[in-house]
């Protein structure tokens, strides 16, 4: 019964840790620069002024310039999927 506690205590820290700034309900809105990541056939980024990475499933092709700098909204809908994994999976609301 121990140990299940420790690792729901773990797991609870770590996705908590992982939530960084706290989500409005229309989205979290970022400053980032796009990123191209060479893996399975290519993949696009967004890495955040504060380090974090974000993986946007819908990144709209006017954007996929590496090295871009943008403001996005971003969601993060439950049930997404990704071959990348080269950050958190986030679905683009709006980007400038």
């Amino acid at each position: 019964m121990r140990t299940r506690a420790a690792v729901l205590g773990l797991l609870l820290t770590t996705s908590l840790g992982c939530a960084g700034q706290p989500i409005a309900p229309d989205g979290l809105t970022i400053s980032a620069t796009v990123r191209f990541v060479n893996v399975e056939g290519g993949c696009w980024r967004l890495d955040a002024s504060d380090g974090t990475r974000y993986e946007p499933v819908n990144l709209p092709p006017a954007f996929r310039t590496d090295g871009r700098s943008v403001t996005v909204t971003l969601r993060f809908p439950q049930q997404l999927g990704s071959f990348c994994m080269v950050g958190r999976l986030a679905e683009v609301v709006t980007i400038r």
